[in-house]
């Protein structure tokens, strides 16, 4: 499941209890993460591209998919996530590196470098280096896409008085999202397979702790991005705790997506 916020320091206990309470109160009991790779034949992979990388939850998934001593390198703009990432890449049995680099359209990396890049929640981020995952991806390979729904967080975002379209969420989202990902990558590769994976946050209102959690952390994202006077992170908690207050039960839209591309089409 997916911890993404885009503000504050980077914080592995943190990350980790968010996305605990994401899967606790997920309808969809399913790894997201785990989903995305079934029916990969990764026994062969000997490297791996890691983009927007974190702490390596998506690496963590290779555990007993590839070959022991793959070799995984992780790249992110935040030098803070290499030992976490370096863990990561040890416990799914690989040779773990880490780039600290801001991804913008270019990857210094040879042409057909990799038998596997993923990029998961994060290429909404970087979408204009794309071309590039097709340049550096053997022609066998395989890049694996994560990604949200622009109709993600929805109701939450009409309880805190936020137009869901004019949401710092949506504003990041719709970049690279369930809704045009397809579009975007049938560009560079000859075969996208379009995963859905429906999925709603349930909270009742003993949730009330962990419901308040997510929502704090979630904060930087529940906000208008078109310049208006941010709303406080307070305020918007209490709104927040007054809804599920109120109405008992809280259902949050949380539909991703997965992208699974193979043929790269280099010029």
């Amino acid at each position: 499941m997916e911890p993404s916020s885009t503000l504050g320091p980077p914080d592995p206990a943190l990350q980790e209890r968010i996305s605990g309470i994401i899967r606790r109160h997920s309808s969809n009991r399913e790894d997201i993460r785990r989903a995305a790779l079934d029916g990969l034949e990764l026994g062969r992979v000997h490297r791996v591209l890691d983009l927007g990388c974190g702490f390596g939850f998506a690496t963590r998934a290779l555990q007993g998919r590839v070959g022991l001593g793959a070799g995984i390198i992780g790249v992110d703009c935040r030098a803070e996530y290499r030992t976490a990432f370096l863990a990561s890449t040890e416990a799914a049995g690989g040779r773990g590196s880490f780039l600290c680099q801001t991804l913008q359209s270019k990857l210094d990396f040879p042409t057909r470098a990799f038998d596997l890049v993923l990029a998961s929640y994060s290429l909404y981020f970087f979408p204009a280096v794309i071309p590039e995952v097709a340049r550096v991806l053997q022609p066998g390979g395989w890049f694996v896409a994560v990604t949200h729904s622009e109709s993600d967080f929805a109701a939450l975002l009409w309880a805190v008085g936020v137009p869901p379209e004019r949401s710092a969420r949506r504003a990041l989202t719709r970049s690279f999202s369930a809704e045009n990902g397809a579009g975007l990558l049938e560009r560079h590769f000859s075969h996208v397979e379009a995963r859905p994976y429906p999925n709603t946050l349930e909270f009742e209102i003993g949730d009330l702790t962990e419901f308040l959690t997510l929502v704090r952390y979630k904060a930087p994202q529940l906000v208008p991005a078109d310049g208006e006077p941010p709303t406080p992170p307070e305020e918007i908690e209490e709104r927040a705790r007054d809804m599920l207050r109120y109405m008992g039960r809280v259902v949050i839209e949380k539909d991703d997506a997965i992208f699974v591309c193979t043929g790269p089409r280099v010029p």
